[in-house]
């Protein structure tokens, strides 16, 4: 039995019955009310407290909650009392953590989200991860298609989960569905853990760099997961893995690959197929053995080298997904910096203040440093870090500090333990360049009273949002509002 037919027998077996959601989150949240529309009885179990927005939501899809799940003797005994049928695991769940084992030793079935999407909707025709830049790229891929007129669907961990395209009626047996629909993908290592029939037509991994590693162990377990998105692409004529020319991670790549390959990079144009931006970054050619297409890049408007590689990623996809060159040339042209990533806010006074909320890991911090240093080579940084830190290295960041970064305010859960990092790393700098507030809006008024005209103030942290908000999107806006409001004073 393959793992599409397992799943609809599971859900066939189960109608009505009792089943388990775990985690509460946006995928949690899209599931359980899935669920809940085809008639089962949704019980959602979080590890955490629940907060008042959620609650309403679950609340009003039906379903029964059971939250700050310990494990505990009255939790399993509330568990063997709900006795659901099988569970659904969100990505924001480990699936080697307390709760999934507990599942698993009941000898509960276990689905995830993607073996829910794939039995119903099949694979995307495009999917795409990586540390950072994912979501940029997945939306200039879709963008793309989009303006070729066809009939394409952003999903994934975007925040439109795959479930979403699923009618109530196809989990009962009723629902036909003429055609699968086409979908461009973002997908987290999260969500790849669980992806054993994911097989998209063709898979982009953008990079891997330090980041989840208090949930994947080491970064060469984190590369093996991304690699799970190239894993079941079939070698047809049709599909296509795309990989940065100068990732590090290609030996381990290499033993998930079946597709062809396609690399993307900057340089000159090479044998084999090959989607590269000139040295000068003007221009960006896509090659593969059968064609050869080239496009401008003068009025791209995206920041940093990285965005350059996240182009020559996504351009590429796109062609090869059927994309019109004319359409591609156009979104190269129009496309916008997406929200919290490298986003300008306003100019005040000689100061630019920027948003990189989406920087929540070092790696992504010192993209943001590079691309602005490129940009506004002689504008210092006053540069806002913090939150809920992440076990990664910080030496390389601190590098910046000193030169590019001439002032940095720490804010948020961690901001101590980023302190001691900090000074352990450049101590002479610490002492004479690095302030502590306790959250950001204290962060951000130490910063306005700091900086002088001429400077760059960037709230880049480095860290998880997790410690004060909902994700790095709450944090950002909460950064936005408090500069417009300071503005209209």
């Amino acid at each position: 039995m393959d793992n599409n037919t397992r799943v609809r027998d599971i859900l066939s077996r189960s109608a009505g019955k009792s089943v388990a959601v775990l985690g509460a989150g946006v995928t949690g949240r899209a599931v359980m009310r899935l669920l809940a529309q085809a008639g089962y009885q949704v019980y959602v179990i979080d590890e955490k407290l629940v907060h008042s927005g959620k609650r309403e939501q679950i609340e009003q899809f039906g379903c029964n909650l059971k939250e700050q799940f310990k494990g505990g003797t009255s939790d399993l005994a509330w568990l063997r009392g709900v006795d659901p049928s099988f569970a659904v695991v969100s990505p924001g769940i480990s699936l080697e953590g307390q709760l999934v084992t507990l599942i698993r030793s009941a000898r509960i079935p276990i689905l995830t989200e993607i073996d829910i999407a794939v039995a119903f909707l099949g694979s995307p025709l495009v999917a795409v991860t990586g540390t950072n830049g994912k979501t940029t790229c997945a939306n200039l891929i879709f963008q793309m298609l989009k303006k070729s007129e066809l009939p394409v669907h952003l999903v994934g961990n975007v925040g439109n989960p795959f479930v979403d395209l699923i009618q109530a009626d196809e989990l009962k047996g009723k629902g036909t569905r003429n055609l699968d629909p086409l979908m461009v993908a973002e997908v987290s290592s999260y969500q790849l853990e669980g992806a054993f029939d994911f097989s998209p037509q063709i898979s982009v991994c953008l990079n891997v760099q330090d980041d989840h590693l208090e949930r994947h162990g080491t970064i060469n377990e984190y590369a093996k997961i991304k690699a799970r998105i190239f894993a079941n692409q079939k070698s047809d004529s049709q599909s296509w893995s795309l990989i940065w020319k100068d990732d590090p991670f290609y030996k381990i790549y290499r033993q998930y690959l079946n597709a062809q390959e396609m690399f993307f990079g900057i340089g000159s144009v090479s044998q084999g197929p090959a989607s590269l931006v000139s040295d000068d970054y003007q221009s960006l050619t896509i090659k593969t053995n059968t064609l050869e297409q080239s496009f401008s890049l003068r009025d791209f408007k995206l920041i940093g080298k990285h965005n350059y590689l996240n182009i020559a990623a996504s351009s590429a996809a796109a062609l090869l997904a059927g994309a019109r060159p004319e359409a591609i040339q156009a979104v190269i042209n129009e496309f916008e910096t997406l929200p919290h990533r490298i986003e300008p806010i306003l100019e005040n006074a000689g100061i630019l203040y920027i948003n990189d909320s989406k920087g929540t890991n070092t790696a992504s911090v010192i993209a943001a440093l590079e691309g602005l240093g490129a940009k506004y080579p002689r504008r210092p940084v006053v540069l806002l870090l913090g939150g809920k830190n992440k076990q990664q290295s910080w030496k390389e960041l601190t590098d910046f500090f000193g030169g590019r970064v001439r002032q940095a305010i720490l804010f948020g859960g961690d901001r101590e333990l980023i302190a001691k990092i900090i000074e352990n790393c450049t101590p002479d700098f610490f002492k004479r360049a690095v302030r502590v507030e306790v959250d950001l809006e204290q962060a951000l008024h130490a910063a306005q009273s700091i900086a002088e005209p001429g400077d760059i103030v960037l709230l880049s942290p480095g860290c998880a949002s997790f410690d004060a908000y909902s994700g790095f999107e709450e944090r950002g806006e909460h950064f936005r509002r408090l500069l417009i409001d300071w503005a209209k004073q």
